[in-house]
This record gives structure tokens, C-alpha cells and sequence, in this order.
């Protein structure tokens, strides 16, 4: 009776053991799929707009477009590297990146701008993306939306798929679709690899520019944009 007791004991364990490796299990795969690691290899340049002495848009509190792009840039590369992507920043900290002998800030931000698309030509680059925030007199308009390089032709790929993560998994209510963008968008001429700009939000509406000041909502963003760039490397036949 005792042996009968100690195996049956033995066999509840083991039982209980693969039961808790069959969830573990489970759990990793999802956990796996949440996370949707891009295939490596991948290399993918994120610029973030703007740098001192160039603030880019002012929001209704002041808060200037440069430091907010910076860090959604900031963690968008942190998500990027962890899954084993490679990722050229045009800037890290407050600065542009225009020659040092210019001296007006006109010739600054042409410069800068210039240099900024420069690293689109960079040797085995698969994607290009510019991180931005919108601003519009009225107050009214709101929401995240994509801007595509003409060409090559899978910028606008990158573009839609970006575009429908933002609405999947940021705001749900957004209905803004990705657009060509026009020749005023100096830095998507001439890509040779998908290039966008995404426009995160609007600093002129009060109740997004709070938003998009707030560290958890800079983290949708992020995360919204990388699910965007990792179904676009599952999904596009090619980069060119």
C-alpha cells in the first residue's frame, strides 16, 4: 500500500510538472508572437526630426517637436535592437547634423536636411523612417499618419503598414490613410530604399499634444510603429 501511495504520488508530480511546461510552453509561444521579432539581419534607419538650433513645431504648452521626437526615435530604437535588428540613428541627443560652418539657421536646417537624406544611400540600409509630429492652425485635427516616398515602390507598403498599426494598435478611432508625400518633403526625395515619414500626432490639438507628452503614450507610439516595421519585413517581397 505504501509503494502504491509513493508511486502514485511520483506519477501526480510528473503529471503537474508537464502540465506547468505545457503552459510555460504556451505562454513563451504567445509571448513569442507578442513581441513578433523582425528577421534578422535587418537594417533600418530612424531619424529622428528636428535638433537644436531647429525646435520644429511648438506645441500650445511650448513643448517643442525636436525633444518629443527624440524620444519616441529613442525607444523605438531600444524595441528595434532587442530583437536583433540594426539601427542607424541620424541623431541621438539635441543636435542637428548639418556642417559645422554654417552659421544661419536657414543654412542650418537646409544643410541638416540634406545630410539626413545622405543616410538613405547607406550600404545595405533596408528601410528609412523619419519620426515627426503635425501641426495645423485649427485645433480640431488629430491623429497619426503615414507619408510614403514616391518610390521605390515599397515605401508605400511601409507606409500603409504603418499606417494600420497605428489604428490597430495605438487609436483605433484614427481613420487617416498613409499618402504619397508631395515634393514639400524634401527628405523622402530621391529614396532609394521604402522611406516615411510618420507624423505622430498633433501638436495643436490640446488633448493629443498632452498625450504625446506623456512617456506611457510615446511607448504606444513606438510600439505601434515596430509592429508596423516588423510586419512589413514578413510581409514585402524585397526591399526595392
Amino acid at each position: 500500500m505504501k509503494n502504491y501511495k509513493e508511486i502514485s504520488t511520483y506519477f501526480i508530480c510528473l503529471a503537474i510538472i508537464a502540465l506547468s511546461l505545457a503552459v510555460n510552453i504556451a505562454n513563451f509561444t504567445k509571448a513569442e508572437q507578442t513581441l513578433a521579432v523582425p528577421p534578422s539581419g535587418k537594417c533600418v534607419i530612424l531619424d529622428a526630426g528636428h535638433g537644436a538650433p531647429d525646435g520644429g513645431a511648438v506645441g500650445i504648452s511650448g513643448v517643442l517637436e525636436k525633444d518629443i521626437n527624440l524620444k519616441i526615435t529613442k525607444k523605438l530604437q531600444r524595441l528595434l535592437e532587442q530583437s536583433g535588428t540594426y539601427v542607424i540613428m541620424t541623431r541621438s541627443d539635441d543636435s542637428n547634423i548639418a556642417p559645422d560652418e554654417k552659421v544661419k539657421i536657414r543654412d542650418i536646417k537646409r544643410a541638416d536636411l540634406k545630410a539626413r537624406r545622405e543616410y538613405k544611400n547607406t550600404p545595405n540600409a533596408d528601410i528609412f523612417v523619419s519620426i515627426h509630429m503635425n501641426k495645423f492652425p485649427e485645433q480640431k485635427y488629430k491623429g497619426a499618419q503615414v507619408f510614403y516616398a514616391r518610390s521605390p515602390q515599397n515605401s508605400k507598403i511601409l507606409g500603409e503598414t504603418v499606417q494600420k498599426s497605428f489604428t490597430e494598435n495605438l487609436d483605433p478611432t484614427n481613420t487617416r490613410v498613409a499618402k504619397t508625400a508631395d515634393n514639400s518633403i524634401y527628405i523622402l526625395k530621391d529614396s532609394k530604399i521604402p522611406s516615411i515619414i510618420a507624423e505622430c500626432g498633433f501638436l495643436s490639438n490640446p488633448e493629443e499634444e498632452k498625450l504625446l507628452k506623456s512617456d506611457e503614450y510615446q511607448n504606444k507610439i513606438a510600439w505601434a510603429i515596430y509592429l508596423g516595421i516588423n510586419d512589413y519585413f514578413k510581409n514585402a517581397k524585397g526591399t526595392e
